[in-house]
């Protein structure tokens, strides 16, 4: 059979066509890191890697809904840290005005100072994480594994007090009796901060410290819970590449020579392009 130009031509057409199509494949498996891209590509290996890939995205999820319990429980952590700090220079200024020896200027300004540190506690009380209340009336839960749920959050009346709270050893209320003590003109004042005063700054430092060890125990659970995600999407890792089979060396060597054919093929076409029927009939 004679080769005519035309069938020349579609030969070079159709392997460039074939050049294109494997690298648009080795594009794409490299891209994603995957061997078996379509059911028709391993009807046998294929259910499997479904089935790992449902586990592992199943894992990415419970591993952001850690995260983000871990991220919840550090910043009450760190709230809780800073109510107790202000509780304890409370404290100092309560045994400081509970002295008979203090004057009237000096219990005012105690008052003064007790007033800022209650409008700060109030700011803490009220503090807000990723728009939601830090301190709830409610309790926020997430689910971080498999029957694995943590409460990230602290009932605001738990601590602070407010509607629902069980006794009056919570912070603010605390600060309230003891702002509503500091009359600078009342002798009966420093009895009553010497024993009712420190009582409940005791009880109120207390149980911040008795919440921050909560949220603490909650914080180590979550981050044990995140290493074992961890080590199993790393498992899960190993089984996908084992049952996909992909290389990533071998595909970017065959791109590399899929490549340099295509190329080759296009310069051949350049040149053939040049021929005119007179060469094609000699």
């Amino acid at each position: 059979m004679r080769i005519t130009p035309l069938i020349t031509r579609r030969l070079v057409e159709r392997a460039l066509a074939d050049h294109a199509e494997r690298n648009r494949e080795l594009t794409a498996r490299i891209a994603s890191g995957r061997n078996l891209l379509y059911p028709h590509d391993s009807p046998e290996r294929m259910p499997e890697l479904l089935r790992l890939d449902q586990v592992r995205a199943a894992v990415d999820g419970y591993r952001t809904q850690a995260a983000a319990a871990k991220a919840w429980l550090d910043e009450t952590d760190a709230a809780l840290g800073r109510a107790g700090q202000l509780l304890l220079r409370v404290r100092e200024l309560v045994v400081l005005a509970a002295s008979d020896t203090l004057n009237e200027a000096d219990r005012t300004a105690i008052g003064t100072e007790i007033d800022q540190i209650r409008e700060e506690m109030q700011d803490i009380a009220n503090g807000q994480y990723n728009g939601s209340s830090l301190f709830g009336d409610v309790e926020v839960q997430r689910v971080i594994a498999p029957g694995v749920t943590v409460v990230v959050n602290v009932k605001r009346q738990d601590v602070f007090g407010g509607a629902g709270a069980t006794t009056g050893d919570q912070v603010l209320p605390a600060l309230d009796a003891i702002i509503a003590h500091l009359d600078p003109g009342d002798p009966a004042t420093g009895e009553w901060l010497r024993t009712e005063g420190l009582a409940k700054v005791d009880a109120a430092i207390e149980l911040v410290a008795r919440a921050r060890a909560k949220v603490g125990a909650r914080s180590a659970r979550v981050e044990r819970t995140e290493e074992q995600l961890q080590n199993l999407k790393v498992r899960l890792e190993s089984n996908l590449a084992d049952t996909d089979g992909f290389d990533l060396a071998a595909a970017l060597t065959e791109l590399r020579q899929q490549e340099a054919t295509y190329e080759a093929t296009l310069m051949v076409t350049a040149r053939l392009e040049r021929f005119s029927l007179v060469d094609w009939l000699r």
